[in-house]
Order: structure tokens, then C-alpha cells, then sequence
């Protein structure tokens, strides 16, 4: 798989088995966040996400939908 082609981004979350909630319209401007963090990081595309009030909604939309999926996960042990 290439990385950072669409496809193989779907292929890799779909054998991990989860399927982000975000539509065509989200999904592009998580894209467009991406490239425009300033350095090739979590931390930047983070705070670049973080920049604008709709990658906030994103972000939280995001958070909520992994915590959902933590709790239907159950309790892990340490």
C-alpha cells in the first residue's frame, strides 16, 4: 500500500476494523489538516486540526466516537 493515497488509508482502518464516522466533507478537510501541519507529527496535525472551529468539531466528533468504542471494549487490564 501506498502510504497517504486514499485507498490505502480506507484499507489500513478497515483491517483494523474501525470506520471513522466522518463524512466525504470532514474526511477531505482531515486531509487538508494534514498537509498543512507544519512538521510530519501527531502533535502538529493535532494543533493544526485544533487551529479552526470546524477541526474542533472534528476533533470532537473523533474523540467521542473512540471513547464510545473504548467503552463497548470493556475494561483493559495494565
Amino acid at each position: 500500500m501506498f502510504l497517504g493515497s486514499d485507498d490505502s488509508i480506507t484499507g489500513l482502518l478497515r483491517i483494523a476494523g474501525w470506520f471513522p464516522p466522518f463524512t466525504n466533507r470532514e474526511a477531505s478537510w482531515l486531509g487538508l489538516a494534514f498537509t498543512r501541519a507544519p512538521k510530519p507529527t501527531v502533535g502538529s496535525f493535532l494543533e493544526t486540526l485544533r487551529s479552526t472551529e470546524v477541526g474542533r468539531q472534528i476533533h470532537a466528533k473523533w474523540r467521542e466516537q473512540l471513547e464510545a468504542a473504548a467503552e463497548r471494549a470493556g475494561p483493559t487490564t495494565r
